[in-house]
């Protein structure tokens, strides 16, 4: 007779099947997309009007994405100091933004309102009554830590998006590639 038995001890009834993990994590996948559109739509409902058009002088930048991007500006890079241009950030964060599919687009523009939102940035941040530009460098990190252990997907995930969009955008300004020594991005010689 044959066993049933795997070589760590489990049995074949006590492994997880292909399709239960599939099932399980597509599960997952609709109930962070279905919390994430929620918790979106409820930040643009507790927000005024003029928040949703971009600022004059960027494509796509809102005031609420200049206000977060710039709090953790300083948090996700630690070469970022006063004395670089922050406003080159923003327009590298712009132009990111701006080339990015419109599918992409929005996703980023939902997860910012998640943070920014009057009701939403309280269960996000932990500070229902401050807002992005209130919070100090250790605070922002504090934040960012949490999003990052966080046992739930959707904080991950933002922590993943704003964290990659705030250091891809602030190496893109070539003055900041010189403090770094980063060369740049690789040019492409056409004849």
């Amino acid at each position: 007779m044959i066993s049933n038995e795997l070589p760590n001890g489990t049995t074949e009834q006590d492994r997880l099947s292909r399709r239960d993990f599939l099932g399980t994590v597509g599960k997952t996948s609709v109930l962070a997309t279905a919390t994430l559109y929620s918790a979106s739509s409820l930040a643009v409902l507790t927000s005024t009007r003029s928040g949703w058009a971009a600022e004059p002088q960027f494509l796509i930048l809102r005031d609420a994405d200049i206000k977060l991007f710039g709090a953790l500006l300083p948090a996700v890079v630690q070469q970022a100091n006063p004395k670089v241009d922050s406003q080159k950030f923003l327009q590298s964060l712009d132009s990111i933004l701006a080339h990015a599919d419109a599918e992409t687009a929005q996703l980023i523009q939902q997860l910012v309102d998640l943070v920014t939102g009057a009701l939403t940035r309280g269960a996000m941040t932990g500070s229902l009554f401050w807002d992005w530009p209130d919070f100090d460098v250790q605070t922002v990190n504090s934040i960012l830590e949490s999003w990052r252990e966080s046992y739930f997907e959707l904080p991950k995930t933002v922590y993943a998006v704003v964290t990659r969009l705030t250091a891809t955008a602030w190496y893109m300004v070539p003055e900041n590639q010189q403090i770094t020594g980063y060369k740049g991005p690789p040019k492409k010689i056409v004849d």
